[in-house]
Formats: structure tokens, sequence, C-alpha cells
């Protein structure tokens, strides 16, 4: 066989797996409460309204050491995204998320959650870029949050509804003016129908 046809057969069978593995389903998990160290598996239950999947649980500890769950921004959208320093699409909409947030500051919560960087590494950026008080940074030592929403690239962000529904999952950066149109769309309750 020709080595350059065995390469090419090769390359269409690693990107016909990378397609199955983009296509397969997202687990929902519950993350496990601080102190415990496996997730259980749930199933998500749907919303009533237009089947849009409960977003995870999860428990986790603020830049001061304070647990801070999902259920404490019950009743409000919610945006969740998930960061590191050592990712430059993360590190370059972080200061455009914390200007939404100050604009839309009374109508939606964004929540930051760190994949597994020690608190220093991940407090000393933000406050660099004077980012940890706009903000709810919270830190995930194993990762879990990530896992739970099915995370394969960075960033990725969750756009949840007050009753606690996913009503869009962003793969990648997002430019704030995209941003901004997708928080507006989730304070009015079009994001993720097809008015929005």
């Amino acid at each position: 066989m020709n080595i350059r046809l065995a390469g090419w057969i090769v390359l269409g069978g690693v990107a016909a797996l990378g397609l199955l593995w983009l296509l397969r389903p997202a687990p929902t998990l519950e993350l496990p409460a601080q102190g415990t160290d496996q997730a259980t598996t749930r199933p998500a239950p749907a919303s009533k309204e237009r089947n849009f999947p409960a977003a995870p649980r999860f428990t986790l500890k603020d830049y001061e050491g304070n647990d801070v769950s999902r259920a404490d921004f019950a009743g409000q959208p919610l945006i969740i995204n998930s960061w590191a320093t050592w990712c430059p699409f993360c590190t370059e909409e972080l200061p455009d998320f914390a200007e939404i947030a100050d604009e839309f500051s009374d109508q939606v919560s964004i929540v930051a959650i760190n994949r597994g960087e020690p608190r220093q590494t991940a407090k000393d950026w933000t406050d660099v870029y004077r980012l940890t008080d706009r903000i709810t940074f919270l830190l995930d030592p194993t990762d879990a949050w990530y896992e739970a929403i099915g995370g394969f690239g960075m960033p990725e962000t969750l756009f949840i509804d007050g009753d606690g529904h996913v009503r869009f999952h962003a793969r990648g950066p997002i430019i704030k003016e995209e941003f901004r149109r997708l928080v507006a769309a989730l304070i009015d309750g079009t994001l993720g129908t097809e008015a929005e």
C-alpha cells in the first residue's frame, strides 16, 4: 500500500472519530458536594415549557473559601463560563464578560469557573485585569464542572434561565457584541426559541 494513501486513510479515520465525539450526547452529571470525590449521574429533568435540559448542580469554593452553589442563583438568569489562565480565548473574553456583567448587573449573574488551577494563579490573573470583584469566580480543582457539561473546547459558556434550564451552550470564544445579544435574549426569554 502506498504510504500517502495509508496516511489519508488514517487521517480520515481520525476525522470520523472526531466527528462522532462532537456529536455524542453530553452527559448530565450532578457535581459532588465539597468533601466527596465522585460525581453521580442523574438524568436531566426537562423543562415543562420547552424541553430545555436542566443545568448540572454544583457546589464550589470562591476565592475566599465560601461554598457557592447553583441554587444560590435560583430564580435569576445565570451565565457560567469555564476558563483557565492558560487559555488565550478565555483570558481575551473575560474582560468583555465583566463589562457586560456591569451593564446587566441587576438582571443576570455571571460566574466563571476556573479549570483546576491553584487559587493564587487564578486570582493573580483576575486581580491584574481588575475582574475579581466584577464576576463571581469559582475554583474547580477536580475539573468536575467541565466534565459535567461535556466540555471539549475552551472556553465553554452555559446560558441558564431562572428555572435552571440550559437555554444555550456556547463552545469556544464569544465576541462582545454576540455575548451582549445572547445575554439580552436570555433575559427576555427568547434564547433558544425561534423568536430569538
